[in-house]
């Protein structure tokens, strides 16, 4: 289920090292089976949206990345329903 993945191609300033563990959900079963998968392996799991606001160190991490891409986007009359993976350039030009 999981891989080894360089954290740089998920961060918008490309810096960072590997994650021994990483994992890219787009359903709400799939981050649960992901989650319950690596609580088995005894490692903490970080959740990482589209990488806009944080910085991987070089030297990597040991735990999981679960890379959210929950793609859902509904509009309900005056409200929108949108995934934790949906970008927020799209969500402003919805509401606007």
């Amino acid at each position: 289920m999981f891989q080894e993945e360089s954290l740089k191609h998920h961060s918008n300033y490309k810096i960072g090292g590997r994650a021994r563990h990483f994992f890219t959900f787009y359903t709400i079963p799939e981050a649960i089976e992901a989650a319950t998968q690596a609580k088995k392996i005894g490692k903490p799991i970080f959740i990482l949206g589209g990488g806009t606001n944080i910085l991987f160190g070089d030297k990597g991490w040991d735990g999981v990345v679960l890379k959210n891409e929950i793609g859902t986007f509904e509009i309900h009359d005056t409200q929108l329903r949108v995934g934790g993976g949906v970008l927020i350039k799209r969500i402003l030009e919805a509401s606007i």
